[in-house]
């Protein structure tokens, strides 16, 4: 009867963030694979379900893990789609992924950080492009023609956030970038550490 558990949870967990929005709290999406300590395996989903049934609170997904899915393109259009949904209540966050999700999605563990990268400047040149397609050549992707629709509903896009935990190069150019950071379960010094570097 485990499926009927997750399926109770689903909903439950849907149902609570419906609650918490209509207490005037902010909501934070996220996703895992192939672990039972977290049941979101596609945030995306998750996101444009609360885009369209909650009205007040800003939507953060700070668990799309592009250096682990296939197509950043998929990824650029999703966010679009949910930002246009919730009128523009979206940031997007980035992450690279934990060790363990890497097996599961047969990548390469020494490109993460490449990947994470490559898949961001393509999602924020398909956001911003507005006057023709255009051709992106990068070591993981290669697209002739990129021209998503929708475009974001925020201009020029989305608020992008991205975590890090010991990437203080990734720390330097997210903060070089304008991107919001965050950190989780990290020592008070290490944080310290971490948010110096962002400043």
């Amino acid at each position: 009867m485990l499926f009927r558990s997750g399926a109770d949870l689903y909903n439950r967990y849907l149902d609570e963030y419906m609650i918490a929005d209509d207490a005037g709290l902010n909501l934070m999406v996220n996703e895992h694979h192939q672990t039972a300590t977290c049941l979101d395996v596609a945030a995306p989903l998750s996101l444009a379900i609360l885009a369209r049934q909650t009205s007040k609170g800003e939507l953060c997904i700070l668990g799309n893990p592009v250096a682990n899915r296939g197509d950043p393109l998929r990824i650029a259009e999703e966010m679009a789609m949910v930002d246009c949904i919730s009128r523009g209540r979206l940031s997007a966050g980035f992450v690279r992924g934990v060790p363990y999700e890497i097996f599961a999605a047969n990548t390469n563990p020494t490109q993460t950080v490449e990947r994470l990268w490559e898949g961001i400047d393509l999602i924020q040149k398909a956001w911003t492009s507005h006057d023709e397609p255009f051709n992106f050549e990068g070591k993981f992707t290669q697209r002739r023609s990129v021209n998503i629709w929708p475009r974001p509903y925020q201009d020029p896009h989305p608020p992008i956030w991205i975590t890090g935990s010991s990437d203080f190069a990734g720390i330097s150019r997210a903060a070089a970038r304008g991107f919001v950071f965050a950190t989780f379960l990290q020592p008070y010094e290490k944080v310290r550490q971490l948010f110096d570097a962002y400043r």
